[in-house]
């Protein structure tokens, strides 16, 4: 065993004394999971003003003039939202057009240590981050369904509040379950629930 592992050293070493080895490709150095409450370390944002949630995949999106459309969220700025309807082109909507987000019962969730469960019609007790800007979404993970929440951004939370989400993390797995979307300032409610 300490064989191998010192052959792994000189190997990482070597290359990158060769300029051969790039950060990305040392990443897995970082990023292997080092469990902690059943949670991922990696998967558990270092920045204390953030919070990673779990997207159910399969999004329904209510427009402003009652069109619905679905598909999977794949990314978000402050401007518009990508879907993914299953065709070869993103659907890209402006914020200003959607008047809330809810999630399919049945649709997937990937918690954070990766573990897909199915999203019921009973959830348990829900939180809610009220006027929440564009800009504190981020998709980490189009695939599983991971956001990041930069609860800083968020004016109705104090410091404490946020210290508190983020320190829950590491025992509980949030999924959100709607997105209730206010189009003058294009600030929206997000609605929570723990696992």
């Amino acid at each position: 065993m300490k064989k191998v592992i010192g052959m792994a050293l000189v190997s990482v070493g070597l290359a990158i004394a060769a300029g051969g080895c790039t950060t990305t490709q040392l990443s897995f150095w970082r990023s292997h999971p080092a469990e902690s409450m059943g949670r991922s370390y990696s998967q558990i944002p270092s920045n204390p003003h953030s919070l990673q949630v779990s997207l159910p995949l399969q999004a329904i999106i209510t427009l402003a003039d009652g069109e619905e459309k679905s598909g999977r969220i794949t990314d978000i700025d402050e401007q518009v939202l990508s879907l993914y309807t299953g065709t070869s082109e993103l659907t890209k909507i402006k914020w200003e057009k959607i008047a809330s987000i809810k999630f399919e019962e049945g649709s997937i969730v990937y918690l954070p240590n990766g573990k897909p469960i199915y999203r019921g019609s009973k959830e348990n007790q829900s939180d809610q981050f009220h006027n929440v800007p564009a800009s504190a979404l981020k998709i980490l993970d189009a695939n599983k369904g991971y956001l990041e929440i930069d609860l800083s951004l968020i004016a109705s939370l104090n410091a404490d509040q946020i210290e508190n989400y983020h320190r829950d993390q590491h025992s509980s797995s949030y999924v959100v379950e709607q997105i209730e979307c206010d189009r003058s300032p294009y600030q929206m409610t997000i609605t929570v629930t723990s696992k």
